[in-house]
């Protein structure tokens, strides 16, 4: 308990410092209490822990199993939406190949390598072989037709009465690309639209294992000791996880500050939906209070960009 909260207040420091000399002093602090938790490490039983799956969803069962604070899949929830009956690779070439979104190449000693380019170009080089990922796009909302093709209503109802108005983000990727470790505050309701993913989760109290990047972003990355695949796998496939495979039109719930790390097992697209209530903000104060300040930070750098006019994605998402 001790020295969870001396690793916060360090963690916390390091955040609000701006001189990078003690920036380093303090991550490698960091980095030596996750060596010795990783030297220290019991492997736990049962590895693979054990998640809900149901049918179909109300408000009283999401009301239960949000409590629980626990992922869980609704099995073929969105099998009936129009974006599972029509979306795929070739649907968004032919129908709107000119829309722009990050095309990212994750690298394992480097947060990612950001483009910008279009649908079109993405689909042909994921034809090709290519690994990039197109991932956190806001074609939703540049496309906003293709908002009717998803239930959104329906997802709408288990936000609790107090939260923020939620955001949702497309996923567009190859066989075989994933995402690095990482979390955040807001729930999400991920919907499988094509093609098949594994999920590994991880407990919220296997934070310091993972050891976060100093990101000053709302997103929890981890150390790259933990990339996917991980780096220290005898360690990292033993920690206790939930792995969850999803086909098209499962839904899948995440909720907030869970660790997770994503596997496209077949070119994919998919929709996340996120928000925040008050419960989210109290799951974890010292990650509450950095994603706070990070939002913060992010507000005066758009304020600022605005104001100089030299807006593009790649300015707020670096």
């Amino acid at each position: 308990m001790l020295n969870n909260l001396k690793i916060n207040i360090i963690w916390i420091i390091e955040n609000f410092s701006f001189i990078k000399s003690f920036q380093f002093f303090l991550e490698r602090i960091r980095k030596r209490n996750q060596v010795k938790l990783i030297n220290n490490y019991t492997p736990e039983n049962p590895r693979h822990l054990k998640f809900v799956e149901i049918d179909y969803l109300t408000a009283e069962i999401f009301k239960k199993l949000y409590k629980k604070h626990e992922p869980f899949v609704i099995r073929g929830g969105a099998k009936e939406w129009e974006c599972v009956k029509k979306w795929s690779f070739d649907f968004f070439q032919n129908n709107y190949g000119d829309v722009k979104l990050p095309f990212l190449e994750t690298r394992q000693y480097e947060g990612g390598v950001y483009e910008e380019t279009t649908i079109d170009v993405a689909v042909e080089a994921f034809k090709n072989g290519s690994k990039k990922y197109c991932k956190f796009s806001d074609t939703l909302y540049q496309v906003p037709e293709l908002q009717k093709d998803l239930n959104l209503n329906f997802l709408k109802k288990f936000k609790t009465k107090v939260s923020q108005m939620g955001t949702y983000q497309f996923f567009l990727g190859p066989k075989g690309t994933s995402t690095r470790l990482h979390n955040a505050i807001g729930n999400n309701f991920f919907i499988q639209i094509w093609g098949e993913k594994t999920w590994r989760i991880y407990p919220m109290k296997y934070t310091h294992l993972f050891c976060p990047k100093t990101t000053r972003s709302p997103h929890f990355i981890s150390s790259e000791n933990f990339a996917f695949p991980h780096e220290h796998e005898k360690v990292g496939d033993t920690i206790s996880h939930w792995e969850i495979h999803l086909e098209p039109g499962d839904i899948l719930f995440n909720p907030t500050y869970l660790w997770h790390t994503v596997h496209n097992d077949t070119d994919s697209i998919a929709v996340k939906c996120s928000w925040a209530s008050p419960r989210s903000f109290i799951r974890n104060p010292t990650m509450t209070l950095l994603t706070l300040a990070a939002f913060g930070g992010n507000l005066f750098k758009l304020r600022k960009i605005l104001r100089e006019g030299k807006f593009t994605p790649k300015k707020l998402w670096m």
